[in-house]
């Protein structure tokens, strides 16, 4: 029986390019294998490999075929109309078996007979394998259709391995359209990333919270006078008062006493006056002194008039009617002050405006008219509006030891709060994408570290 059998049993054969197909590492060295090794199961004096999209893509005996040449043209143009013809799969065929345009080519270029071998599942493109000699056995066929079933297979591994990234994926939907299978653009990958994309992109308003208290829009602010001790406050914090109240008082001990030593050198030059005017009467000599005694009088009388105002400024009364702001009394009484030094402010309680400090890390662009809404800590329900009048080009000093810019809002209604209310406020600054408001803080963290 053995004797029967050629030198190499077909199936044997079969085995053996099956098992060269799995270790194939790259499509060329599977493809390359598919159009030369593939005479082990029958002679043919030549074979290629086709796609729709690339064309003949390998040529059997040749290394890199050349896609521009007479015969790659005509092969191209062949497999085109083959793969259009399901029908002549798997058949022998002849030149009778084409029409007119193609049998021009055929007796210069292709053997006597072909095969038409479609590659069904090959997910890398490739469509067929074309394989001609002048005598082909019909019986070979299904050990050709067994070794194509085992080689695509083998593709469809390389292919998936070659195209599981990002890259990769993408060229597969885009070649999904001229392959036969679904376009890229029905791939549920890419509705999804359209969502996403327009979604990232809806217009929402940016939006920043900062720290927010009522203050005075004008106040009035009352400095020290004078040099001197602050010795009674005859007002409390945050009293209304009217215009000309007294706020509060020096130690006037001693300017009442420099007063009292003015008055009395006041009164000595006086007398010392009298009695020269008489004197001059009988004395030629005391005439010359009047002058002089003249002269003290009223150097004596400004320094009278200049300690008599200061008496009158150790009692500091209100310029106007309004709420006094200050701090502890306790923490004023025996401190000593300088002149020009801001002891209170005052303020029309109704008169108020929001004060707002922003964070370094959420200054974000913020233009006069900008919408603000300050949410009261006693009533976090309740939100009042402001726009935006002023932003500070510069970061000030926090007392918890933090910068932040300061923002002066006008209140668009008249508030029910008074001075020194104090909530959470939130800052518009017009219209941003979605992406931009979700991914502006986590990209400034990271530039941090990424960038120098």
């Amino acid at each position: 029986m053995s004797a029967d059998l050629p030198q190499t049993h077909p199936l044997l054969e079969l085995i053996g390019l099956g098992q060269k197909a799995r270790q194939a590492g790259t499509w060329d060295e599977l493809s390359f294998l598919l159009v030369n090794d593939s005479k082990a199961l029958s002679a043919y004096r030549q074979a290629l490999l086709w796609s729709a999209d690339r064309g003949v893509t390998h040529l059997s005996g040749v290394l890199m075929p050349e896609r521009h040449s007479p015969f790659m043209q005509w092969a191209g143009k062949l497999c085109e109309h083959l793969a259009g013809k399901p029908e002549l799969a798997f058949k022998t065929l002849s030149v009778a078996d084409l029409p007119t345009p193609l049998q021009d080519g055929w007796g210069r270029w292709m053997p006597t007979q072909l095969w038409w071998l479609p590659l069904n599942g090959a997910a890398s493109g490739a469509q067929a394998l074309l394989v001609a000699d002048d005598s082909l056995d019909d019986g070979r066929l299904p050990l050709w259709q067994e070794w194509l079933a085992m080689w695509s297979l083998s593709a469809e591994r390389l292919w998936r391995a070659e195209t599981d990234t990002l890259l990769g994926r993408l060229g597969r939907w885009l070649g999904r359209s001229r392959s036969g299978g679904r376009p890229w653009y029905r791939s549920p990958y890419v509705w999804a990333a359209a969502a996403a994309a327009a979604v990232l992109a809806l217009p929402v308003p940016l939006t920043v919270v900062g720290q927010g208290e009522l203050v005075p829009r004008q106040p009035v602010v009352v400095r020290a006078p004078l040099d001197g001790v602050i010795n009674e406050f005859h007002v409390s914090p945050n009293q209304l008062v009217k215009a000309g109240q007294p706020l509060f008082s020096y130690d006037n001990d001693v300017v009442r006493s420099r007063l009292q030593v003015a008055q009395q050198n006041l009164a000595t030059a006086q007398a010392e006056y009298r009695q020269a005017a008489q004197s001059a009467l009988s004395d030629a000599r005391a005439k010359f002194q009047i002058a002089a005694l003249v002269g003290k009088i009223q150097e004596k009388q400004a320094e009278l008039k200049f300690l008599s105002t200061q008496v009158g400024r150790t009692t500091v009364s209100a310029p106007q009617a309004g709420m006094v702001l200050f701090d502890d009394v306790s923490e004023w009484i025996g401190k000593p002050v300088q002149t020009g030094e801001r002891v209170v402010r005052m303020a029309d309680p109704s008169d108020v405006e929001l004060e707002v400090w922003v964070n370094l890390a959420d200054a974000v662009p913020m233009q006069p008219g900008d919408e603000v809404k300050l949410f009261m800590s006693a009533n976090p329900l309740h939100a009042l509006q402001a726009k935006v009048r002023w932003v500070g080009h510069e970061a000030q000093p926090r007392p918890d030891g933090s910068f932040a810019y300061r923002v002066r809002a006008e209140l668009t209604a008249r508030s029910a709060f008074s001075v020194g209310a104090k909530g959470t406020a939130r800052l518009s600054a017009g219209t941003v994408s979605l992406a931009y408001w979700l991914f502006r803080k986590p990209l400034s963290v990271l530039r941090g570290y990424l960038l120098v």
